[in-house]
């Protein structure tokens, strides 16, 4: 397709396959359409593609569940300490991405 100078027709391409690949990552487990054996993808990916995840519905919802459970001295600080690990862990989820997904 480059080489025809195709660009529009690989650009969709590439998206279309990075949006398997996230369909993948999202299932982690496949039924082999042959013999309907179950296939564990965490088996064959990068160590590091399959992080656990990093928070429950619960904790998603509300940040200050993240906290211990000693009374932090300003409920702010307690908030604030939560997103920031948050956005810690997601960068570290988002440089899996980026390096998994090299085609963007």
């Amino acid at each position: 397709m480059a080489h025809n100078n195709h660009w529009d027709k690989l650009r969709d391409y590439c998206v279309e396959d990075v949006r398997i690949l996230c369909d993948l990552y999202r299932k982690k487990l496949l039924k082999n359409p042959r013999g309907h054996a179950q296939i564990d993808l965490t088996r064959i990916a990068h160590p590091d593609l399959y992080m656990p995840p990093i928070l429950d519905a619960d904790v998603a919802n509300d940040p200050m569940k993240l906290e211990s459970t000693a009374e932090p001295a300003d409920p702010k600080d307690a908030q604030i300490a939560a997103l920031q690990r948050q956005v810690a862990e997601l960068q570290a989820r988002l440089k899996i991405y980026t390096d998994f997904c090299s085609c963007l």
